[in-house]
């Protein structure tokens, strides 16, 4: 009995499944077609420690210009990253399933005998007849003969996460044969896939799998390669609950609120996702997570940071009655930034709260040479950004710094210097990254500078 689950366009797999898929050869007047289901038993919910059974049902479809199709291998991948495209290979995700070697595969593929009327084609199960010949008064039935299969990883396991068979013989099919016969082999689930994390992707409860021939796997006699992508999907048993007081996989740290212990000294709460700043995988909102270390590029509080003398306020600005903000400064973001996708601002504030806050929309900045950039003449007479520009400036461990530089106008009076409130905190932002400065402002004869000498952490 096969099950279909609809997923958004592609399929789940139930107690069995068996989908097919065609696909054209390279030349308009000849084809070659091969056929592949994928079975996965038992069905339902695949847990913790839980064997499962593949089964990979192989045929030929319609051939054009010839008559019969030769699979010389057959490819399953263990877990694929759906984000990416689910062709062979695909992407790996880790040690989700493994592959429980060799010694779990079993078979009804065979090959007709010689003498068979027609042998070396073919068959299952295996045994007298098989399959071989039509039952005509003087046939000798023929013989289907066993055909043995080895993989690339015959002692198993998840390193190797596309998996290779071959038939101890070509299994010689003829056109418009489905189904042939069957591989089966075991499967284990070692995890669930990560909720977060270079790894994850954007359907955790369901496993992709690909399965199907490659380039030189499956040829017609009429030249021309059989390449089919068969994708199913293994559901898997939910997490554990983020909140019941066990860190279990794909969390970091439980329950919410709680104060992790590690790193030592550690200040940021467990989050409502079970995740926290400091637990060293880069998680929203995160710009940055250095596991509790700090660095040159990267807070405590898992913003990225302002290097290089970042701002000046300035008050009673000539030629102007509204107050003047800008920021220069060296950043090192995790990911390359386009600010010309993105909306972009800045914020400051003080120990009363914020002071100033503006935003640039996406699509604001515009690409000029090396720099991106936004310009306003006007700025310093209606307010908001005169300028803002961010350009890559060299690459330091891997990762490229960026210079920035941004003026902008506006009332930010509730900084005033007879205010007497040196403590201050720039944060400018590039759509999720937040890069943020906080530290011991000079007073100047026109408002206040920070000359980055007396940095606080944020």
């Amino acid at each position: 009995m096969m099950q279909l689950f609809a997923k958004t366009g592609r399929f789940l797999l139930g107690s069995a499944l068996a989908l097919v898929v065609y696909l054209p050869g390279a030349t308009e007047a000849q084809t070659c077609n091969a056929q592949l289901g994928i079975a996965i038993n038992p069905g339902g919910q695949t847990d913790f420690g839980d064997v499962r059974t593949v089964t990979l049902t192989m045929g030929a479809g319609g051939i054009v210009g010839g008559t019969q199709l030769t699979i010389n291998q057959v490819r399953y991948s263990l877990d694929c990253d759906d984000d990416s495209p689910l062709t062979l290979p695909c992407d790996d995700q880790g040690d989700i399933f493994n592959y429980q070697g060799d010694g779990t595969i079993t078979s009804d593929c065979g090959t007709c005998s010689g003498g068979s009327l027609n042998a070396g084609e073919a068959c299952a199960p295996a045994g007298l007849g098989g399959g071989c010949d039509l039952a005509i008064p003087g046939d000798n039935l023929g013989t289907c003969v066993a055909v043995t299969w080895t993989s690339n990883n015959p002692g198993g396991g998840f390193a190797t996460n596309e998996i290779v068979f071959t038939p101890s013989s070509p299994l010689i099919v003829d056109a418009n044969n489905f189904p042939v016969c069957d591989l089966e082999f075991d499967v284990q689930l070692d995890n669930l896939e990560p909720y977060v994390g270079p790894d994850s992707d954007t359907d955790p409860m369901n496993t992709a799998v690909v399965a199907g021939f490659a380039a030189g796997d499956a040829t017609c006699d009429n030249a021309l390669d059989a390449i089919v992508n068969e994708v199913a999907f293994i559901p898997l048993a939910p997490l554990p609950a983020c909140g019941d007081n066990t860190v279990d996989p794909g969390e970091t740290c439980d329950p919410p609120a709680s104060i992790p212990a590690l790193p030592p000294g550690n200040v940021n709460e467990c989050r409502l996702d079970c995740t926290y700043c400091g637990d060293g995988i880069l998680t929203a909102p995160e710009t940055c997570d250095t596991g509790g270390v700090p660095n040159r590029s990267c807070n405590a509080n898992c913003t990225g940071r302002i290097a290089r003398d970042p701002a000046t306020l300035s008050f009673d600005v000539r030629n102007t009655t509204i107050d003047r903000l800008q920021v220069n400064g060296l950043i090192a973001p995790p990911t390359a930034i386009d600010a010309t996708t993105i909306p972009v601002g800045v914020r400051l504030s003080n120990t009363n709260g914020l002071v100033y806050q503006n935003e640039l929309p996406a699509g604001s900045m515009i690409q000029h040479g090396r720099k991106q950039r936004f310009k306003n003449r006007f700025a310093k007479t209606e307010g908001g950004f005169a300028e803002f520009q961010v350009y890559p400036h060299r690459n330091v461990d891997g990762a490229t710094t960026y210079r920035m530089k941004l003026i902008t106008y506006g009332d930010m009076d509730l900084a005033h210097p007879d205010l007497d409130l040196p403590q201050m905190t720039v944060e400018v932002y590039f759509g999720s990254q937040r890069f943020v400065h906080t530290a011991i402002w000079k007073r100047t004869k026109h408002g206040w500078r920070d000359t980055g000498h007396t940095e606080l952490e944020p």
